[in-house]
């Protein structure tokens, strides 16, 4: 939250009528913009050694209750021992998938927090395009996030498909991250990448779940003007 309170300043200084561009060197703005995108950088590297670290020793220790279990195979399946070594196989099972919904989310989020310091936050102002931005640098960089984004939310449709982990928040989030790639085919039409493609199929299917988890105006309008865009890609 502190780094999108950075994001949201950044934004309002940016395009601020009296202290914006107009009065202030681009450059500095960058340099500001830098340490934010570093600070989430930092926050990726810890999300990949948190999810090798738990998920490998959780792991280990499923493999270790497994080993367990095949030596006392000959035992009464019924005996508690039998019970008590499948009861903590089944929790290391849930633990690992609860460690894998948690670094989708972060992930997620992390990738759309990118989108937000290197993009456009109005949609119209998006799509007009009356400043060229597509031909820019931040506009790579923002599209490469987008990609990354949509692919954490397959991970998260895979274990979490009612998308009920972070139902309150998550729309929004879900919401920024999903502009750009919908501008991205809409500007290139058939000429699309196929990973661009794929990543607007799967925005789509997760508004459509996020508006099955929350009833939410315009997440509904937005997965029904959707998937006409996806498909002429």
């Amino acid at each position: 939250m502190t780094v999108l309170g950075a994001i949201v300043d950044l934004n309002h200084a940016r395009n601020h009528p009296r202290f914006g561009n107009r009065f202030r060197n681009g450059n500095e703005w960058d340099h500001y913009a830098a340490e934010i995108a570093q600070q989430l950088e930092a926050y990726g590297r810890s999300l990949e050694e948190f999810d090798k670290r738990f998920t490998s020793n959780l792991a280990s220790g499923n493999d270790n209750e497994g080993t367990n279990g095949t030596e006392n195979g000959n035992r009464d399946a019924g005996t508690p021992s039998a019970h008590s070594v499948n009861s903590s196989g089944s929790r290391i099972t849930e633990s690992i998938i609860q460690t894998k919904i948690v670094v989708a989310y972060a992930t997620h989020l992390m990738h759309t927090l990118h989108i937000l310091l290197n993009g456009k936050w109005d949609p119209i102002s998006l799509l007009d395009d009356n400043d060229l931005w597509i031909s820019s640098q931040s506009f790579v960089t923002a599209t490469g996030h987008a990609v990354s984004a949509a692919e954490a939310l397959s991970d998260i449709l895979e274990h979490d498909p009612d998308l009920s982990f972070m139902p309150f928040f998550f729309g929004m989030y879900l919401l920024q991250g999903s502009f750009l790639l919908l501008l991205i085919a809409d500007k290139l039409q058939g000429e699309a990448s196929p990973s661009v493609v794929k990543a607007c199929e799967t925005i789509v299917r997760a508004h459509e779940a996020c508006v099955v988890t929350l009833n939410t105006e315009y997440q509904v309008r937005f997965a029904r003007s959707a998937p006409p865009v996806g498909h002429d890609s």
